[in-house]
């Protein structure tokens, strides 16, 4: 007899975000513990305490390889150069 699915992702996430803000305010604000927080808002700990240490927020995709200042400076450059009509890629694909 083959197993029979369920799908798990109606079961997560049962808790609505202004839950999850409250429990965290209280987490910071009443020094109540994340434990304690995550029973009375019915939010699992692991979440809070993740949400808790969130200063480092994970980013998807690889490092830049500029930064965002030079990333900038570089867009800019290249908006400025299309206004005087000079095509960079025409001048690089040149054959």
């Amino acid at each position: 007899m083959p197993n029979i699915y369920k799908r798990k992702s109606l079961e997560r996430a049962k808790w609505t975000e202004e839950q999850l803000k409250s429990a965290m305010s209280t987490v910071k604000d009443e020094g109540l513990s994340v434990r304690q927080a995550g029973r009375t808002y019915g939010i699992p700990r692991k979440t809070l305490e993740r949400r808790k240490n969130e200063d480092h927020k994970k980013k998807l995709g690889p490092d830049t390889t500029f930064g965002a200042a030079h990333e900038n400076r570089l867009v800019r450059h290249i908006e400025e150069m299309q206004k005087v009509d000079l095509h960079l890629l025409e001048m690089i694909c040149e054959p």
